[in-house]
């Protein structure tokens, strides 16, 4: 196993500057050194971290490539819906990765009420593009890992993949996006590991609401979820896994499973899930989550968000190689 780190690690740095004159706050070029001299051995990113002064097109594919080639680091695409997986994936054998992360739906942020159509349907119709792109993912030899992207549960996961039916359509296990579908992360990983393709390494904090819950980022190793216990599943099915740490912390999702129109998204959940997960919350959450605000919402200036987010992923990056990799060598 190999620790890299996912390009929205750095979502501050790379964003747009405010002012249109000036580029980010890091380049596409600076991610991939930061990533090197942090420890990573490798990154995913979206092709749309690429902003001037760097410019996307064939002379910079050309130079991602041979810059991880030589240094010997992994490079994986992350890319959305299905739509154009088969240009995707052309792309994914320019830049030399073998390795594309996608997601089934656009962003729920963990709540179904949000999702604009019949859910089933947008499923539907996610699983028939997979299904017209699998042929070419196989004759490039691409494979395609769907995230738990606080959209489906991970038994819905699993279906996509069985319906898809192609040895190029997996999974992109995100270790903490269990939580919005009211699963423990554990049981998740266990469920997905002999399917899983790539990774977002991430650790949550919880805490209760009055509407249910709340998750937010921390750092590793101080959350909810057992990161050892993950790296343990996954190494003993796949050795050769990358582990693409995500930490964030902007992000914050509460989940209001107390009010009842919540659960209309999820009437397969009966209640013998519901008690297994509130065993889970019961166990690990100890405070209300009460007023908590990311640094982003506690308005932190730039500069200090900046420093925040880059001393996460190192953090992140050094808690991987030093509490979870010789776990990987145990399994």
């Amino acid at each position: 196993m190999r620790v890299g780190v996912h390009s929205f690690s750095y979502s501050k740095a790379l964003a747009p500057s405010k002012d249109k004159q000036k580029p980010p706050a890091m380049t596409m070029r600076g991610f991939m050194e930061r990533v090197e001299q942090i420890g990573g051995e490798g990154f995913m990113f979206f092709a749309g971290d690429v902003k001037p002064p760097d410019l996307w097109g064939p002379e910079f594919i050309a130079m991602m490539r041979e810059w991880t080639a030589q240094r010997g680091l992994y490079i994986e695409l992350a890319v959305n819906t299905p739509e154009n997986l088969a240009r995707d994936a052309e792309l994914a054998v320019q830049l030399g990765c073998t390795n594309m992360r996608g997601i089934v739906l656009r962003w729920l942020n963990g709540d179904r009420r949000n999702y604009k159509g019949n859910l089933e349907e947008g499923v539907d119709q996610a699983v028939r593009l997979l299904r017209q792109a699998a042929p070419r993912l196989e004759e490039l030899g691409v494979r395609l890992g769907l995230e738990n992207h606080l959209d489906l549960t991970m038994d819905e996961m699993l279906r996509v993949v069985e319906r898809v039916g192609s040895r190029s359509v997996g999974l992109c296990l995100d270790t903490g996006n269990a939580l919005g579908s009211l699963e423990d992360p554990v049981e998740t990983a266990r469920k997905a590991a002999p399917h899983v393709f790539s990774t977002h390494f991430k650790d949550w904090k919880a805490g209760w609401t009055r509407r249910g819950f709340q998750f937010a980022g921390c750092p590793m190793g101080q959350g909810v979820v057992d990161l050892k216990e993950i790296v343990r599943l996954l190494a003993r099915h796949q050795p050769d896994l990358t582990l693409s740490v995500e930490s964030c912390p902007f992000q914050r999702f509460e989940v209001p499973f107390f009010e009842d129109d919540w659960w209309a998204g999820f009437p397969q959940l009966h209640a013998k899930h519901m008690a297994r997960f509130t065993r889970f919350l019961r166990d690990r959450v100890t405070e209300n989550a009460g007023d908590w605000r990311t640094p982003v919402e506690e308005g932190w200036p730039q500069e200090r968000l900046l420093a925040h987010e880059d001393q996460m992923a190192r953090e992140a990056v050094a808690y991987v190689r030093s509490e979870l990799l010789p776990l990987t060598r145990l399994s």
